[in-house]
């Protein structure tokens, strides 16, 4: 299912993604949809964590504190 709608785009600003500083102009076009995926995955090896902190992402901000390793 797609429906066209009106939206406004308000962006917010965050430690992570700062595209709250980007001006929306005007929006061109907004859908609605939905799906139902299921995605798997397979482990093909490991690194250690030191490797891939510095890119972390994270979806909730608030939690930053709580996730620095150990000894940092």
């Amino acid at each position: 299912m797609v429906e066209r709608l009106d939206a406004e785009v308000i962006l917010h600003g965050s430690a992570f993604d700062p595209v709250g500083d980007l001006p929306v102009k005007r929006v061109l076009s907004a859908r609605f949809s939905e799906n139902h995926q299921t995605q798997t995955g397979t482990i093909v090896g490991t690194v250690p964590g030191e490797w891939v902190w510095p890119f972390r992402h994270q979806r909730y901000d608030n939690l930053i504190a709580r996730l620095q390793p150990a000894g940092t």
